[in-house]
């Protein structure tokens, strides 16, 4: 996919991507020599449309030499001798395989049926499988099957993911990320903080969707799937996946031993006791569209805590949520009389020290990888708490 870059000169851009032209720059009928974004369009379709264009411009009718040269973190399209445009780093192997799953049939499975290996031995969603078998997106070997088709050890059962049309056009955003796991599944990153994770009416254009839109390299149909969500004003780990399937193994996890999460924040005073679990049900403020009120018709809503040091009149506060109900911490923590510090909501805004965000961050990730059954535990930690301790993050509570 194409990697926005703005309007940048071909020197400038040789200059950032640290390569030497093997002959002068210049780009012929475009103007003022400068690259030119394609919109969404495939890279089969980039390339034919730059040498359309260029045949055009050039009114040469004979067969044109074109071919990608990987250079830094993207590609440069050369047609006879003509350096035209940037591409991102994925190559078009590498988008097929984020769109699809392949999977080789042991020994021990041989003569089952395709469906059970893809329930099973895929763990495929009944409607993900569904949706693929009505649409021919089901492959053995390579060849369109029935998924009542009987399978040999070795095989290769394949499942190409739909492509969805999003809800929500994507723009593009650049903002630095960096991502602390990523891989054909998943990307994890920590958020920063004031930035919305998704987009909307407020935020049209900065949001981490379009930020991660725009990483990825602006692909057509890109669809954001966040596993777990932060509100605009909380920081710290995130997990998106890449694909539905793996969004769909993820989000089943969700608050199991399989997938846990805990958070840092800054109280406005000392929770008492120290450590405990605070079991109040949360429901919608009467009247209010994004208020939460502790309430006895709310739904049940667990939070374990742990004091881990005073701090300027309050705490350090770590917390693992049992349940995932809307500001569960930030709503907890003031019904027991110790808000988040900064927090406009729920307890008392402070403008100079924390400028539209708060001081509650996702500090710890611990979960199974969908795919491949790896344990992955990362830790990330604020500015606001850098004396804590990686080790402090990861004890049991009692």
């Amino acid at each position: 996919p194409l990697r926005p870059l703005g309007y940048f000169s071909m020197s400038r851009l040789a200059e950032r991507e640290g390569f030497e032209p093997p002959v002068p720059f210049g780009i012929t009928g475009f103007q003022d020599q400068r690259l030119q974004p394609l919109g969404h369009r495939s890279r089969a379709n980039q390339l034919d449309y730059i040498i359309t264009s260029f045949m055009k411009r050039q009114e040469k009718s004979d067969r044109l030499t074109a071919k990608f040269l990987r250079s830094g973190s993207g590609h440069v399209c050369v047609i006879d001798g003509m350096w035209y445009y940037f591409f991102g780093a994925n190559s078009e192997s590498e988008g097929k395989r984020k769109n699809s799953m392949e999977y080789t049939v042991k020994a021990e499975e041989a003569g089952k049926r395709v469906r059970e290996i893809l329930r099973i031995s895929m763990g495929v969603s009944y409607t993900a499988m569904k949706s693929a078998k009505w649409n021919g997106r089901i492959r053995l070997n390579g060849e369109n099957v029935y998924t009542d088709t009987r399978v040999e050890a070795g095989d290769t059962v394949c499942i190409d993911w739909a492509e969805e049309t999003p809800a929500y056009r994507p723009r593009p955003f650049a903002m630095q990320l960096n991502p602390v796991w990523e891989d054909d599944a998943l990307i994890i990153l920590s958020k920063p903080a004031p930035l919305a994770s998704q987009s909307s009416r407020n935020h049209p254009d900065d949001s981490l969707e379009n930020a991660v839109y725009t990483y990825f390299g602006c692909p057509e149909n890109f669809v954001f799937r966040p596993v777990n969500r932060l509100d605009r004003g909380t920081s710290g780990l995130m997990v998106i996946a890449r694909n539905p399937h793996a969004q769909h193994l993820m989000q089943k996890e969700l608050h199991t031993p399989r997938f846990r999460r805990r958070y840092l924040a800054w109280t406005d005073g000392m929770p008492e006791p120290p450590e405990g679990m605070i079991d109040l049900p949360i429901a919608k403020a009467p009247g209010a569209s994004v208020r939460r009120i502790v309430s006895p018709e709310g739904k049940p809503s667990r939070t374990r805590y742990r004091v881990l040091e005073e701090k300027d009149g309050g705490a350090l506060v770590l917390l693992e949520l049992e349940t995932g109900r809307t500001h569960q911490i930030r709503v907890h923590l003031s019904a027991i009389g110790c808000p988040v510090r900064g927090d406009f909501l729920y307890g008392q805004e402070r403008p100079e020290e924390f400028p539209e965000r708060f001081a509650l961050h996702s500090a710890v990730l611990d979960m199974v990888h969908p795919m491949t059954g790896e344990r992955i535990c990362l830790t990330s930690l604020p500015d606001w708490a850098d004396g804590i301790q990686d080790s402090v993050l990861l004890m049991d509570f009692d």
